[in-house]
């Protein structure tokens, strides 16, 4: 691109920027109205556009507040706003707006959530955006149009669709999906067969299984207690629960889990199996004995997938005065003991990054911290209950005052970021074609640390 049209471009912006700044000072005045078909048919032509001709950057300048936010209230305490009582640069904190998606999104650059246009963004949805700051994937709430009452109570019920009240209906439709390897459909189906009949046991442990398929443990767990508590087949909710606890590192709970459906069940076969899984990760954790030669072979592979438990050796994570948290030794440690053992909490590979929504990141190191920050905030979502774990690990400036509790679910992609690329591990070569990876360990980062693999022992 010519520097000196982007220049002028530049400057253009700026002084459009100055005259909206202007205008926000003023009382709100009318916009002309736009012709909605011609606005729709303009934007899907947009959207053609882009679908055959990837390789084509368009870039455009956006003059957006410096102020990171993410939505903290509950959604009870928040009101509506209307889109012509909204001013731009500002958060309007303490409202919510309405939207609905018309047509199919476009891929923009400076996106900073891990959600997926193609599978929320679909003609018809509609959305509930909290705080008018979209920094956090947690700040928006996508809401079934066949949902009356969750859209009466939001004041959207003229875009309520009828759809048939029989769960059953969408039961095969979201088994259909299911099969088909579809598990985010599937989980949409599930959850408004539920809506119509909510105390159908089946329907939750379906979810269950779904949710198991996505690697959301936490929301897994839930589905097949609420499924167990409503009379549902208690050898495959015990099992689920199971599977759920096991991915949410819960290895004691897994191996009395996965024991309860020995005992009532004896001829489970795969419940054995997860048991003896489930009291390796215990030894791990307790002893800090590991299957190294497992370990070595895995760690072979393109993107291995480790399945080991953390372990802390004598040594604790405490306040170190005027140092922050960090690794203090808890007795004297003798030359060759394990001090400790960290699996990643997220990896982000180089060659995953979405060249259909990040065409212009040529850089693999990038690509692999970006990968990873997404991959980070998706695992938030999936599971919740770890939340802790990773925002305890920035303790912010040491003139700021006391962090604010994050409430439950909340996830606050900012500081998510600042996390990641202060912790985060990497390896790969120089080259920017070169395949790069990049983790985030909890335990390690307490430790002052290098770039390392997958997972981390300290020697």
């Amino acid at each position: 691109m010519n520097i000196g049209i982007l220049n002028r471009d530049m400057q253009q912006k700026i002084a459009q920027a100055g005259v909206i700044e202007r205008l926000n000072h003023g009382s709100p005045k009318p916009r002309q109205n736009r012709n909605a078909d011609e606005e729709r048919m303009n934007w899907q032509m947009r959207a053609l556009q882009t679908d055959t001709n990837r390789a084509k950057t368009f870039a455009e300048i956006s003059f957006l507040s410096n102020e990171s936010h993410c939505s903290k209230t509950s959604m009870e305490k928040l009101k509506p706003i209307m889109l012509k009582e909204m001013k731009v640069p500002m958060i309007h904190t303490g409202r919510y707006l309405i939207c609905q998606c018309l047509c199919k999104p476009l891929p923009i650059m400076g996106v900073g959530t891990s959600v997926n246009g193609d599978k929320y963004f679909t003609s018809g949805v509609s959305m509930l955006i909290q705080d008018i700051n979209v920094d956090s994937p947690s700040d928006i709430i996508f809401v079934d149009s066949a949902d009356e009452e969750y859209l009466d109570k939001i004041g959207a019920k003229k875009w309520y669709i009828e759809k048939s009240k029989d769960a059953e209906v969408w039961r095969q439709k979201a088994n259909e999906c299911f099969k088909n390897g579809n598990f985010e459909k599937a989980l949409f189906f599930y959850d408004r067969a539920i809506r119509c009949n909510p105390e159908l046991s089946i329907l939750y442990l379906n979810k269950s299984l779904t949710c198991l398929r996505t690697g959301a443990f936490y929301f897994a767990y839930e589905a097949s207690k609420i499924g167990l508590e409503k009379g549902g087949d208690r050898e495959k909710a015990l099992y689920r629960m199971g599977q759920a606890a096991y991915g949410m590192r819960e290895w004691q709970k897994a191996a009395e889990l996965f024991l309860s459906v020995l005992k009532e069940f004896p001829s489970n076969t795969n419940a054995s199996g997860e048991l003896k899984r489930a009291t390796s990760r215990l030894s791990e954790q307790k002893h800090g004995k590991y299957d190294s030669k497992a370990m070595l072979l895995e760690s072979q592979k393109e993107k291995a997938e480790f399945d080991i438990a953390d372990y802390m050796g004598p040594i604790e994570i405490a306040e170190i005065p005027g140092k922050g948290r960090g690794i203090i030794a808890s007795k004297d440690i003798s030359k060759g003991t394990l001090i400790g053992v960290s699996k990643a909490f997220s990896s982000g590979y180089s060659q995953d990054c979405d060249s259909k929504l990040f065409s212009m990141i040529k850089n693999s190191m990038a690509s692999a911290h970006m990968q990873n920050k997404l991959k980070t905030m998706q695992n938030l979502q999936n599971n919740p209950k770890r939340s802790k774990e990773i925002y305890d690990l920035y303790s912010g400036d040491e003139t700021a005052a006391k962090k604010e509790e994050i409430p439950f679910g909340v996830i606050e992609a900012s500081l998510i970021q600042k996390i990641c690329a202060l912790n985060q591990y990497g390896s790969g070569g120089d080259d920017d074609e070169a395949d790069v990876n990049c983790h985030l360990f909890i335990l390690s980062s307490y430790f002052n640390h290098s770039c390392l693999g997958l997972f981390l022992f300290v020697l």
